[in-house]
């Protein structure tokens, strides 16, 4: 909602020169739909909607997803002389780690949504 209100998304700053600020309607709506889809995520575990828990394997792949983009970003610009590719290839397996990991425990979270009696149970 910050970013909604504020009309701040980004902050870049470059060799720790000025930053600059993106503004515009479309941060806004974002910010907005951002911060509803936050809520809803949150409405789901609280009420043990098992549809929370399905849809947290999306979040899970996403993160690790934009994760890989934005540090393959900043990796490009490595010289070729600092080897980049090892670089790359420590960060994939890195964030790979990293991600089987809290997979693991979202794994056994699943209990939590599924709790006999629960009506959100799936073989109800």
């Amino acid at each position: 909602m910050a970013s909604a209100i504020l009309g701040i998304r980004e902050i870049y700053s470059a060799q720790g020169h000025a930053a600059a600020m993106h503004h515009g309607y479309y941060l806004a709506i974002f910010g907005i739909l951002d911060s509803a889809l936050c809520g809803a995520a949150a409405y789901g575990i609280h009420k043990k909607a098992f549809i929370a828990w399905v849809l947290g394997w999306g979040v899970l792949a996403a993160n690790f997803l934009g994760f890989l983009r934005t540090a393959w970003s900043a990796l490009s610009n490595l010289p070729d002389k600092d080897d980049p590719g090892v670089a790359k290839i420590s960060v994939v397996v890195a964030a790979a780690a990293v991600t089987a990991y809290w997979g693991f425990w979202w794994y056994k979270q699943k209990s939590y949504f599924t709790k006999l009696g629960s009506v959100n149970h799936p073989s109800k």
